[in-house]
This record gives C-alpha cells, structure tokens and sequence, in this order.
C-alpha cells in the first residue's frame, strides 16, 4: 500500500502504521465491508481517514459523539484536510451550506450524527454525491447489548440503497462478540472481514484498594507517582472538591491538578485540556466528559474514585494509560458504599414509564411545545431551571432525557459549548457593493470582509467582544445587529451556548399517547443489570483484574502477573519467617511501642497489606502485641495487660 503509506507521512508524519491499521486499511481499500475492533489508543480513526485521502470520492463519517467528532474535525484540518461536522441543532442554512461543498466542493469527509440519516435533505445531497466510504465510529452504538445503544444507528443500513457498492468499516475499541455479531448484522454487512486486537494491555496493571478514607489512600498513591494522570469521578462537584484537596496540601503556590466537567465554558475547558496535555499541569481531576478524542500517550496512571456502570465504560477509561507501550496504571480507589451507589445509580437511570411520560410532557410545557408539533425543532434547555420548577432530580431527568433519545423522541445535544461563529450567506458582489456605505451594519460587513478570511464559504470563530472593541460599538449594539443580520440573511450567526440543546424528533403526540416500546425498555434494563454485575464481580473478585476483563469480552488468557490479585493483594496466607520478620520491623518503627494500626499497614506495599493486617491478628492473639479499641497497637502486651 505504497500510497496509503505516503499519505500517512504526509499528513501525519509517520513512517509505518501502528498495530493492525495496515491490515484494516488494505481490506477498506479493497472495497470489502470491514469491522476494526481495535483498543483505546490504537489508532482507530486513522483507520478510515487514510482510505479516505486515497480513494477518488467523498467519505462519510458517523459519529454519535458531537465532542469527538469536533475534535476530530479540528485535527484534520490542522493537518490541512478538508472535513466538517453537521449534528442536530444546525440551521438550515448552515447544513445547505456544507451538504453543497460535500456534494459538489472540495469537502472530502464530512461526520454526521446518526439522526441526521433521516432527513430529506442529508438524503438528497447525498444521492448525489460521488461516495467511496461510509465509516461507522463508535458502532457498539448500533447493537441493543452495547453500552451506548442508539436506534437512529438503525437507518444506516438503508444508505446502501443509495450507494449500494460503497464499503462501510465500523470501528470500535469495546465490544463483545455478541456486540460485533449485532454490528454485521445491523448494518447487514456482505461477507465482512472482521480485524480484532486482544484487549491485553501488557504495560498496564489493574489495581483495586477498598478503603474507607479513600482521599488517604488516594494521596499515597499519588506520593509515589510520577508523570501525568487522570482521576475520574462521576460529580462534577467532587470533581472540583478533589481538585482543591489536591492542591491544598501542597508547601508551594504552584497546582499539580485541574478540574474538568461538562458543565464548564468551552474555554476554560479547552484551556485545561491544553495545559494537562503539555504537562503544566500533572493530574486532571475530571467526569467522563473528558478522554474522548485526547491522544495524549504519556499518561502514567488513571485512576477511578467512583464505580463506572460498565466494564466497557471503566476500560475505555483506564486504557488511556500508557498509550506509548511504557509501564502504566490503572487503579480504582473504593469502598462498599460506592457499590451501594452502582445498584442506586441502576435504578435511577430506569424510571418508571409513567414518571418518563410526566417529564415529556412537561418539558414540551416548559419548551412550549405544543400538541401536533414539535419536529425538528431545537430549543436551548437550562436543565436546573426545569428540573428546579418541577422539583426534580437533575440526574433523573438526565436519564429520563437519555431513554427519549434511544425511543427516537428527541436528540440531546451536550455538546454546544462552542464559540460564536458566522458565515456570510448572500452573494459577495452585493455585500461588497453595501460595505461602501457607513452605517453600521456596512462597517460590520467589511470589519468581517478583511479580518476573517474564507467567511463566504464556511464558518469562522469570531469573539464577539474583541470585535465590538475593535469597532468601538457596545457590545449588546454589535450582537442586536448580528442577529439582525441573521434574520435578513446576509449572513448565518451561531452564538455560543452553554445549555445543552433538545432538537424534537416527532412531533407532540395528543394527550395520553406518549409511549415507548416496553418489552426493549426491559431488556436494555436487564443488559444494563448484567453489565452492573460485571463491573461489581471486576471490583470485588479475587480473580486475576485483566483475565476478568478479558473474559468478559470474550477472550481467554492466561493471569497477567501484574494485577494486585496475581501480586498477593488478597493473600492472608504467611509463614513463620514472615512473622518473625513482620513483629522485629514493627517494634522497630514502633514510638515507644505504640502505633495506629492503620498507619503501620501503610507503611507495606498495597499487595502485601492484606498478609501484614493478619499476621496483625495472629500476634494479637498470641499475646506478642495488643490492639485497643482505637486500634492502637501496643508491642508490650504485659503493659497493656496491666492497665
């Protein structure tokens, strides 16, 4: 593959593919329908974007994940390939704009969102359009037994209608055999050629410490760490708390660890990621909003506070460690409570129907959404102000919203916290021939003419208070006429938002007739159950960590050797000579043989803590140490017997 080969030094800088992309991009480039289930970090994306460059016509990406596909989009076209992204919530004249360079334009990749399939529009263009690839991110989607089903990926299939010779390749980094099964069959594949890489991580050992002060537990590890890490929490509030707790017990003034959310403003977000990813800053403290689409490959430790609802979730999560083949970790700090907050969590997530009919229709009363109407219309959603007016729990809601999605209802875009952007939409000649006026509006329109090149073809950033100072208007003046602008259509202004956005994708239904189908409510209930009683076994198991993951997605290998289960974590077994040696060190380090229990078995290694703890007890009833009730060791029975 000589040119596929060319163009990864030309665009990317490398001279040989990684791991089983060549493989993947020779059966692509061969026109087979191919299924690339490669681990976090392998270099899925590549995978399609190279056949992309090296086939004649236009590739079509789908995505359900509007971050990824951004940075996606961002990341090609620093490296000087042209790619867009159009996702629910787009105006109208924002999708014509780049379906017509993708139909007839220089676009040579384009990533939609799977809800977009089902427009006449998207359709349309692309009947049109001379296709050579349709690549499928993130295609567990598709699959009920995947961990983030999505029904619209059901209509991918019907694309082949269209373009019935184009190859599809679906790429994914977690997936069982039953998950990959569901995949070809969904997206009625011919004959595919499926390309799996083991799930084996064999730089990276799985830890898990149960601890009740876990902050104390957390900052021992952290002590003996070097390099860069991640803590993921599932609260956006623990998330700064750890954050803070972190830097406060620090002697200097410089912070070792950020916070990042999806509840933070674009900016600050992208600030974070930027000073984490050029190591100014050694820890982010984070929700899973941050990791998709980050290729840092230096990240020494992941460690997780709280219990993900899924093995798939933990290990695309921890498998950001130790990208670059070197020794790394993947450690979960947690105690019984947090499996108490799994079952709750589970439960949560799946409201009664009658609660989920409640919330709909509020939220089309809210949205003032009327009866027989309602599709395809997209509203900005300030979830604490619902949730606030009706007294509800945010996270309930969220879920409540989560399910409407996968029923088709509606499509929850959490990712429009982008910055201000527009696009000139009317002829160039005219808007020329009215920026020789001034009045405002013709200062504007040739303020934007010399400042931002390209605006009649797509979408630029603009700040809107830069340019405001620049043109010495008040900023509420600037921003009026910009939509004013908009509304004659001389040109697109999409504002930035920091509310997630709720695109309706039926209309309301009369009173009494929501419904969704219950019998797959119940089986993605007890999918979702089953995947809960995974992670729980994982966590609590005395079995080798990576061989229990491994079997779950189907693969059977031998113990890794480097887990805390293979080093003797769980080990109570000792011997004499362990003893001995064990009760000699603890009069050693003793302060006038006394210590806290507790901080003695610190002082071990977290695999041989368990063993220390019951030679502990074996000493205490030999009568060669003595316990109080605070825990306090005392290496003198007879004194202690004495008082």
């Amino acid at each position: 593959m000589p040119k596929a080969l060319h163009i990864l030094k030309q665009f990317w800088g490398f001279d040989q593919f990684r791991s089983l992309q060549a493989e993947v991009i020779k059966s692509v480039l061969d026109g087979k329908d191919t299924v690339a289930l490669l681990h976090t970090g392998a270099g899925k994306s590549v995978c399609y974007q190279v056949p992309a460059l090296c086939l004649p016509g236009k590739t079509l990406v789908i995505s359900p994940l509007i971050a990824l596909m951004q940075d996606q989009v961002d990341s090609l076209n620093k490296r000087g390939i042209m790619a867009r992204a159009i996702f629910s919530g787009l105006k109208f004249r924002e999708v014509d704009l780049i379906l017509d360079n993708f139909m007839n334009g220089p676009l040579k990749i384009l990533y939609v969102s799977p809800e977009r399939l089902e427009t006449v529009m998207f359709i349309e263009r692309f009947k049109k359009t001379n296709i050579s690839l349709i690549a499928i991110d993130e295609s567990h989607c598709i699959s009920q037994w995947g961990h983030d089903f999505r029904p619209a990926y059901y209509n991918i299939k019907n694309l082949r209608e269209w373009h019935p010779n184009v190859p599809f390749i679906a790429v994914t980094a977690t997936a069982t055999p039953k998950v990959v099964d569901d995949i070809t069959e969904k997206l009625e594949m011919v004959s595919p050629n499926v390309i799996t890489s083991t799930f084996a991580r064999d730089n990276l050992s799985f830890t898990v410490m149960l601890s009740e002060d876990k902050m104390d537990k957390l900052s021992d590890f952290l002590a003996k760490m070097k390099g860069s890490g991640i803590i993921y929490m599932r609260s956006r509030k623990k998330v700064e708390q750890l954050a803070a707790y972190l830097n406060k017990g620090l002697d200097t003034e410089d912070e070792i660890a950020s916070f990042y959310h999806g509840g933070m403003n674009m900016k600050t977000r992208m600030r974070v990621q930027k000073d984490w990813i050029e190591n100014r800053m050694k820890i982010i403290v984070c929700t899973n909003a941050f990791g998709m689409g980050v290729d840092k490959p230096d990240v020494r430790f992941v460690v997780h506070c709280d219990i993900p609802p899924s093995i798939e979730e933990y290990y695309q999560e921890a498998g950001r460690a130790g990208r670059d083949g070197k020794s790394s970790h993947a450690v979960s700090i947690i105690n019984f409570g947090d499996i108490v907050k799994l079952q709750q969590h589970h439960l949560s997530s799946f409201p009664s129907l009658e609660f989920l009919e409640q919330v709909y229709n509020r939220l089309c009363s809210y949205l003032k959404v009327g009866y027989g109407s309602g599709a395809g219309e997209s509203f900005d959603l300030s979830l604490e102000d619902f949730c606030s007016k009706y007294r509800y729990h945010i996270g309930k809601v969220f879920s409540c919203l989560n399910i409407m999605e996968k029923e088709g209802w509606l499509f929850l875009n959490q990712a429009m916290r982008k910055p201000s952007q527009i696009v000139f939409t009317s002829a160039k000649g005219r808007i020329s021939l009215s920026s020789r006026n001034k009045d405002l509006k013709s200062r504007m329109i040739l303020h934007f003419i010399r400042k931002y090149e390209g605006v009649f073809t797509d979408f630029v950033t603009i700040d809107e208070g830069k340019l405001a100072n620049e043109l010495n208007i008040p900023l509420e003046k600037f921003i009026k006429e910009l939509k004013v602008m908009d509304r004659e259509t001389i040109l697109a202004y999409r504002p930035s938002s920091e509310d997630p956005r709720i695109t309706f994708l039926m209309d309301r239904p009369a009173p009494n007739s929501f419904a969704i189908d219950e019998v797959t409510y119940k089986k993605r209930e007890e999918n979702a159950a089953f995947k809960m009683r995974a992670i729980q076994e994982y966590m609590t198991s005395y079995d080798c960590r990576q061989q229990t993951i491994l079997s779950y997605f189907g693969e059977e290998k031998k113990p890794c050797g480097r887990c805390d289960i293979c080093r003797g974590s769980k080990v109570k077994l000792y011997s004499d000579v362990e003893k001995t040696a064990l009760l000699t060190h603890l009069r050693r380090v003793a302060n006038n043989g006394l210590m806290h229990c507790e901080s003695y078995i610190s002082m071990w290694p977290f695999n041989k803590q368990n063993k220390a703890f019951a030679i502990l007890q074996q000493l205490h009833i030999e009568n060669e140490i003595h316990f109080d009730r605070d825990n306090i060791i005392q290496t003198n029975p007879k004194a202690a017997n004495a008082l």
